[in-house]
């Protein structure tokens, strides 16, 4: 997969005034856009974006978008080109049990394995959320039949160029899009967004604590008894440097646990990110007997907390109760920066719930070059998705 060839912004007419550029480096789409241009959020914003160009998952490659009317820019796309197979991004545990389980496991890979593309992803991979593209007074479905317009164009221009792109990909919306439907997008719903309001009148966590019910309350306590005597350090980025090896490896002990992945990380995302980001991210490192044992990260986005990646030695977390600590922490590192919201993402629903965390439906859509195969997608998908059976949980006093 190669689309280096696009080096120079190509411009595209679109609909009424507005038009479209595609670049393929960070540095290049920046250059093109006038000082004092911001889209709102940080993942749309250059340091971020920087960061993630200079360390990519694997395999994954970038297109940008800078959309302007009647030559004045007016918003952007930050998108994702990435090869996708079914079979290696869905993982099942090793051994089970239950014949059933095990059947039904064999017969979602054999499936798995022929759903394969070349994809065009509006939308981050490494977020949940809607970090995908921003454009300045615009209603919602407008917003995104320009976009479906560019995608169209953009799709375009890298089968010219040889990256031959058959499936194009717009992720996490809270609410329906219309508009993509109406384009011959299919609609399929993942795993919920697990999001935490902050109550203005929480100053520190003893108030998100005292206002728990009592059972959860005690519970917090206990989990907090059980991590003595660990030790927890606000990592610098040379602290990240040394740690790096051992970061990298308390995270790949969990991205290996989850039920669908699509990316490998790369191993210096996350120090990349300090030197990128040094004041909205943060990384906190667990210490026993001057070992890391444990970290989480955080990004502050505007008014909310993004809880970013993490990783904890899975054998130590029965006794510590590691990942239940790290929830409260996010949650006080939350409050501590006056941040409105945490967005603690996707998986283990029910123990963020535990928390106070609501689920989120999240919209993605769908749309592959053939037909027939863009008929049969949802049905695919739906029998793909990674079920999560679990029970919403209400902490707080009524």
């Amino acid at each position: 997969m190669n689309i280096s060839t696009i080096s120079v912004p190509q411009q595209t007419e679109l609909q009424d005034g507005f038009s479209a550029a595609f670049y393929d480096k960070v540095e290049n789409l920046f250059s093109d856009i006038p000082l004092g241009w911001s889209a709102p959020d940080l993942f749309l914003q250059q340091p971020y974006l920087t960061a993630l160009q200079e360390n990519p998952p694997l395999g994954m490659k970038f297109l940008f978008i800078l959309f302007r009317k009647n030559s004045r820019v007016v918003g952007l796309a930050a998108c994702q080109i990435l090869h996708f197979k079914g079979g290696k991004s869905l993982h099942f545990p090793q051994k089970t049990s239950c014949f059933f389980t095990a059947l039904g496991n064999y017969l979602k890979k054999s499936v798995a394995n022929k759903v394969e593309f070349d994809t065009l992803i509006c939308g981050s991979l490494l977020l949940t959320g809607e970090h995908g593209f921003w454009v300045e007074n615009m209603e919602r479905e407008a917003a995104h039949a320009l976009m479906e317009a560019a995608l169209t164009q953009a799709q375009n221009h890298l089968n010219e160029q040889g990256t031959k792109v058959t499936a194009t990909v717009v992720k996490d919306y809270y609410t329906p899009s219309k508009s993509l439907v109406s384009n011959g997008f299919v609609e399929y719903v993942i795993q919920p967004n697990m999001v935490m309001k902050l109550s203005q009148n929480w100053k520190k966590r003893e108030d998100y604590l005292s206002d728990l019910q009592s059972k959860y309350r005690i519970r917090a306590k206990r989990a907090f008894k059980r991590l003595e005597p660990v030790e927890k350090r606000i990592l610098s980025e040379k602290n990240l440097e040394q740690e790096a090896a051992r970061i990298y490896e308390l995270y790949q002990n969990i991205a290996s646990e989850a039920g669908f992945n699509t990316i490998q990380l790369h191993p210096n995302y996350l120090v990349a990110l300090k030197k990128h980001l040094p004041e909205a991210y943060q990384v906190v490192g667990y210490y026993l007997d001057n070992q890391l044992i444990a970290f989480y990260s955080t990004i502050k986005n505007g008014d909310e907390l993004e809880a970013h990646f993490l990783g904890y030695d899975k054998t130590l977390n029965p006794e510590k109760q590691i990942y239940l600590n790290i929830l409260f922490d996010i949650i006080a590192t939350g409050i501590e920066q006056q941040a409105g919201s945490v967005v603690f993402a996707r998986t283990a629903s029910e123990i963020k719930s535990s928390v106070g965390a609501v689920a989120h439906e999240m919209f993605c859509y769908l749309r592959h070059h053939k037909p027939l195969t863009n008929r049969l997608l949802g049905t695919i998908f739906d029998y793909l998705n990674p079920e999560e059976e679990w029970l919403p949980r209400h902490p707080f006093k009524s």
